[in-house]
């Protein structure tokens, strides 16, 4: 039957809740409850404040409609940020995760309904969309082709089911440089190989029969990349990319080529009572050829010493020669008491997920730990930097008290091992973020030095050099802390100061897409939003930067000019008068 009504072009989105029908079966009444707290507190809040209109809703489904397929791509990507730390705290098999489609073309509208093609793609783009993605078709990635801060990877053309002709498709990616056009071979997509041997370590498989022993293969697994990291020779992909790869399954080949790297590590631990299977392979993920493997059965007492075993296995593999005295006397010390470890192992994953409900949890695990071995350099470090990101946020305490405390436990702990590359990264950023520079800046240089591979170093000391105007040495360091680690928690700080040494160098578009990388990947972070609302200001976008000002007013209330030039420790008098200059244009009061 034809229908009648009036034609425009649109922007569709069609969202729904990936096991939407085992979550009711699970609990019918809770389940409603949670998808009608996201739908008031995120996804409504998000699609009317950038323009969208809710069509209808349909169980778990969810079609909107945009006249700008930018704020459509924007709002989906703000919706799935949003809920994906909404959801952090719950359990990850009973999380809330959407998958979004959008497309561009006509549509036909009867009433508040709407119908067509356009319609119907969309559906079917959501449909083969990976858990927590957005996919778009070409129609609307043609809109962004001079758009770099929405990045794109270019999945090929897809047959999508009841549409008579196949739809290029494209994933948006969080943390790529720019869209890519459809490459013309596979290899287009790699990332290029660093000048020495490179690996990433996967996370290793949970065996046991408790699930709750996933911690177990993760501290395994982190302690291994930490070894590793400490030798210079080689090139190791950190802790916190490594671990995004957990519960996927993606090829090693697949793992190779998104991060850059030739050896790829993974295995398995079996835990039984106190005794432990770890299995553990080395691959050439370039040639797909098994270069090393092994199997322990120990108790599970001995689990540093399988560590230590993998380690050496692994390095004499790839880089024969560098395991000598100095690369072992930079092996961080590990804890004697066994569950003095699986405290801080479990510590260390509330740490890096950055809200503040996770800084409490973190707080109380590492205390724990230290009670029970008060000189334990990787909790006095892992909780010193918990002070640290606390003081960045805003939580708890005043900024000045929790970077004071930050400074005391890095202190502590650099009694105890001068070398510790944690420590010294806590020491720096308390330094640094106190206006002491130089002091802070030496601090990082002592941990890259202990760590050649750690991206959190590198980084801040980036960071450094950026408040001090030495712009083209802060930006070569940040994207080295990026290529180390792009998928990195603490990469929204990088993104953020990547913007701010734009910003001071006038170059306000570049600024503004930093800015808004740092956002994407954590928008609950609002001191990123006083540099997107300055970079738009300046680049003469007064209706988005007002709209940001309100949004950086409603989060931080009271904040003024002075105060927020004060929140950044910049050395050059023209560049405090600068970001003073940007957030004046923007209405912020003195």
């Amino acid at each position: 039957m034809s229908r009648t009504g009036t034609r425009r072009l649109a922007a569709i989105v069609s969202a729904d809740i990936v096991g939407y029908s085992r979550l009711m079966a699970q609990d019918e009444e809770r389940t409603l409850a949670r998808v009608q707290a996201l739908r008031d507190e995120i996804t409504e809040p998000t699609v009317t404040g950038l323009g969208g209109r809710v069509v209808k809703r349909t169980g778990d489904g969810t079609l909107i409609e945009f006249s700008s397929v930018v704020d459509a791509v924007r709002a989906a990507r703000l919706v799935q940020a949003r809920t994906a730390g909404h959801e952090a705290a719950i359990p990850q098999s009973d999380r809330i995760v959407f998958r979004i489609g959008i497309n561009l073309g006509d549509v036909l509208s009867e009433g508040d309904d709407i119908f067509g093609d356009a319609v119907n793609i969309a559906a079917r783009l959501e449909q083969i969309c990976p858990p927590g993605g957005v996919l778009i078709s070409g129609s609307a990635y043609d809109q962004f082709v001079n758009r770099p801060e929405f990045p794109f990877r270019f999945l090929g053309e897809q047959n999508l089911r009841n549409i008579p002709h196949p739809v290029r498709t494209y994933s948006l990616e969080d943390g790529s440089e720019t869209p890519t056009a459809p490459p013309p071979a596979e290899t287009s997509m790699r990332q290029a190989l660093p000048g020495r041997p490179s690996l990433a370590v996967l996370p290793f498989a949970n065996l046991s029969s408790d699930p709750d022993q996933a911690f177990f293969c993760d501290g395994i697994s982190e302690d291994v990349i930490s070894a590793l990291s400490r030798f210079g020779a080689l090139f190791v992909i950190s802790r916190n990319t490594s671990f995004t790869y957990r519960d996927r399954e993606i090829s090693t080949r697949d793992v190779s080529r998104e991060l850059g790297v030739q050896y790829v590590v993974g295995g398995s631990v079996r835990r039984a009572g106190n005794r432990i299977r770890v299995t553990a392979n080395l691959v050439d993920a370039i040639t797909d050829r098994p270069v090393w493997s092994d199997r322990y059965d120990r108790d599970a007492e001995d689990v540093f010493a399988i560590q230590d075993d993998i380690v050496q296995q692994i390095v004499g593999a790839v880089a024969p020669g560098i395991m000598d005295d100095a690369g072992r006397r930079t092996r961080r010390k590990p804890a004697q008491d066994l569950t003095v470890w699986e405290l801080i192992v479990r510590a260390n994953d509330h740490v890096f997920r950055h809200t503040e409900d996770d800084s409490h949890h973190a707080r109380d695990l590492l205390e724990r730990a230290l009670e029970r071995e008060p000189e334990n350099v990787a909790a006095l470090g892992l909780l010193g930097y918990r002070f640290a990101l606390d003081a960045l946020y805003g939580w708890h305490l005043p900024p000045a008290q929790s970077l004071a405390a930050a400074a005391e436990l890095a202190q502590t702990a650099l009694q105890f091992d001068s070398r510790d590359a944690m420590a010294n990264v806590v020491l720096g950023l308390s330094l640094g973020m106190g206006r002491d520079l130089k002091q802070g800046s030496d601090r990082f240089s002592m941990a890259i030095e202990s760590n050649p591979n750690l991206a959190l170093a590198i980084g801040w000391k980036g960071v450094m050099h950026g408040y001090q105007g030495v712009y083209e040495l802060s930006e070569t360091l940040l994207r080295q802390a990026l290529r180390l680690s792009p998928h990195d928690p603490e990469r929204i700080w990088f993104f953020a100061h990547l913007g701010v040494t734009a910003y001071f160098q006038r170059d306000f578009q570049r600024a503004v897409t930093e800015f808004r990388r740092a956002l994407a990947a954590n928008p609950n972070a609002p001191s990123l939003r006083r540099g997107l609302t300055a970079s738009l200001a300046m680049n003469g976008d007064l209706d988005e930067a007002q709209e940001n000002r309100r949004l950086l007013q409603h989060w931080i209330p009271g904040v003024t000019i002075a105060r927020s030039v004060a929140a950044i420790p910049l050395v050059r008098d023209e560049d405090e008068r600068l970001w003073a200059e940007g957030l004046r244009r923007a209405g912020l009061p003195e």
